[in-house]
């Protein structure tokens, strides 16, 4: 992604491809934009700030958020094209997991009480459903049952 410091601030210009998709996701009954910039998310900041019940005071709410997961870019809105603040995938977990708002509070629990134990325990987080075949996976766990039976079929 291209950046360019903007004149008096210190957050950084997002350089957007022709390409950008906007997509609205709801979290928690509110809409959140999503830009896709060189095909990373990019969420509208005050779309995210709102859902957890912040009041929007513009780019201060996520001066928190460390410069390079920040930035503002165009976006195209039922007004016009609006110069909006947005947050990478990055700033948006940085965002949800400082926030002190009760919205935020099932991620925070995600990460501290799931996620980041895993990775302490071994090594990595993954979701493993126990039955891959409710989701239309293979199982893999009897593939080599699967592979013996296959062989007396065609024997």
């Amino acid at each position: 992604m291209a950046w360019t410091p903007l004149a008096a601030h210190s957050e950084r210009r997002c350089s957007m491809s022709s390409e950008a998709i906007v997509k609205a996701f709801a979290f928690e009954g509110a809409a959140v934009r999503v830009e896709l910039i060189d095909g990373e998310p990019w969420f509208v900041a005050k779309d995210v700030a709102e859902a957890l019940s912040y009041v929007w005071n513009g780019s201060a709410r996520i001066e928190h958020v460390p410069e390079k997961w920040r930035g503002v870019t165009s976006v195209v809105t039922p007004f016009g094209t609006q110069e909006m603040a947005v947050l990478s995938e990055q700033g948006l977990y940085w965002f949800l997991a400082r926030s002190d708002k009760p919205a935020a509070l099932p991620f925070q629990e995600w990460i501290a009480g799931e996620v980041v134990p895993s990775i302490r325990r071994t090594g990595q987080y993954s979701v493993v459903p126990a039955d891959p075949t409710a989701l239309g996976l293979p199982d893999f766990h009897n593939l080599g049952k699967v592979f013996f039976a296959w062989g007396e079929v065609t024997a």
